[in-house]
């Protein structure tokens, strides 16, 4: 077993600098406390800090020198510093981390003041973080999430396992072309912790698709990405020496395509598809990949409210329907499970394009609401133009997609106003008119009418590693 105590001086000796003879008296004493080996206590003084690192080796079976014995190692450090002309100011036993400090100065400097943000250069924009994440989270993950990088401020910082290899990724919320990546670094004597790093681009937390550059923490911060696309951005140490990841803040630039001049908006009629006008359906994963009839896309588009379809529960799902070629799409409408399974649908968008699973066109994004009485959402398209249209999970829980339909609504070239969407056919009795709006389809049931083969219970969200 090893165990180490770490000292850290923030301020050490203003006015008496630190000398090799009071460093030396310092490892020596620290050795002879702990009767450990003069080499195993290593003494390290930069930027005007200390740090001490003594290791500790007990016999071979013996657990009394466990962390439980926090109190009475700190002790022994807090003697033999005082044994070297030093004073103890404070320690945190469960930490077993000591701080020693000099005679107090006689005006402490100002802190400096905090680094500015990255500016935006050339029309670039900041883009905002939605989440984070480790490759392993620290011993005080509570304290230290990988969230404290996207926090906006400078002031605090993450921290994750100590390794290899470790890595800490930031999601976008969408594909983005990434022109810059700007790495707040701790301000601190732990700055050093940053090491040697690589930024990659990726569509998923950890995913090392598209590599950017490599830097230090002594090097430049500022990584040009060139416009990669993905959704995710990884910070990665490299090399053997095993280190925390631990910055301040990942912040990411973006260079917004130029939008189109404005095309009009189509006048035409709408219209909904019906179950014949769709050639086909897929699922990004079936519910059970041996059994891929079960809970199948094409349930999505049978113009039934009683049925569902369902994929597997591995994120970033999706559902794919095929339409008529070159289908100008006014809208889309999802009719989501009701009940138990609801909260399943998450954050969505809908895309046009022309393959299943393609996302061309934006046409918008939504989310699960519990306020949506009939569980019913509409998105505008405003005429995008494709052979299909794809619901897109955007959480990164590994969630199952299911819905109990997808309704696809076109433009026709007849110049009338646009009536609103008509109710899809159900077997549950039409609500009266006083209860809920002409214009939206008929509730279903609080509970789903059961299916000969209904989902499992619904079970916890939990992170896709």
């Amino acid at each position: 077993m090893q165990m180490t105590v770490s000292s850290t001086v923030e301020e050490f000796f203003h006015s008496t600098p630190l000398t090799p003879s009071s460093a030396d008296r310092l490892q020596l004493q620290v050795a002879e406390s702990l009767s450990v080996p003069r080499e195993n206590v290593d003494i390290v003084v930069a930027a005007g800090s200390l740090i001490l690192d003594v290791r500790v080796t007990p016999p071979a079976g013996d657990t009394a020198h466990d962390f439980a014995q926090a109190n009475s190692i700190s002790e022994l450090v807090r003697s033999a510093a005082s044994a070297a002309g030093l004073t103890v100011e404070s320690f945190d036993p469960p930490i077993i981390q000591v701080v020693v400090v000099g005679p107090p100065p006689p005006s402490p400097p100002q802190p400096p003041p905090p680094p500015a943000s990255f500016p935006p250069l050339g029309g670039m924009s900041k883009v905002q973080l939605v989440d984070a994440r480790y490759s392993n989270p620290g011993v005080d993950e509570r304290n230290f999430p990988a969230t404290r990088a996207i926090d906006g401020r400078r002031d605090t910082f993450s921290l994750s396992a100590s390794g290899g290899r470790e890595w800490l990724s930031v999601a976008m919320g969408q594909p983005t072309a990434v022109r810059l990546v700007n790495i707040v670094n701790r301000n601190d004597v732990y700055r050093i912790m940053l090491a040697d790093f690589e930024i990659w681009i990726g569509d998923a937390f950890g995913d090392k698709r598209t590599l950017c550059g490599a830097s230090s923490h002594d090097a430049a911060l500022v990584i040009s990405c060139g416009g990669a696309q993905g959704s995710h951005v990884t910070l990665q140490h490299y090399g053997s020496e095993e280190q925390s990841v631990t910055v301040a803040e990942i912040e990411v630039y973006e260079q917004p395509i130029p939008s189109p001049p404005a095309s009009p908006l189509p006048t035409g009629s709408v219209s909904q598809l019906g179950p014949e006008d769709y050639r086909g359906a897929r699922l990004s994963r079936p519910f059970d990949a041996g059994n891929p009839s079960q809970f199948a896309a094409s349930l999505a588009v049978d113009g039934n409210l009683q049925t569902f379809c369902a994929t597997a529960s591995t994120g970033q799902e999706w559902l794919s329907v095929e339409i008529p070629a070159g289908t100008s799409v006014a809208r889309v409408a999802v009719h989501n499970r009701v009940g138990a399974y609801a909260p399943f649908l998450a954050a969505f968008s809908i895309w046009v394009g022309d393959t299943y699973g393609e996302r061309r066109t934006l046409c918008g994004r939504e989310a699960f609401s519990a306020a949506n009485e009939f569980q019913t959402y509409t998105i505008e398209c405003l005429g995008a133009s494709g052979s299909h249209v794809t619901l897109l999970h955007q959480s990164d829980l590994a969630l199952f997609l299911s819905v109990r339909e997808l309704v696809v609504y076109e433009y026709q070239s007849a110049a009338s106003p646009s009536p609103p969407p008509s109710p899809l056919p159900s077997s549950s009795p039409s609500p009266s008119p006083s209860s809920s709006p002409s214009s939206l389809p008929s509730p279903s049931p609080t509970t789903p009418a059961p299916s000969p083969l209904p989902l499992p219970p619904p079970p916890p969200p939990r992170h896709r590693q």
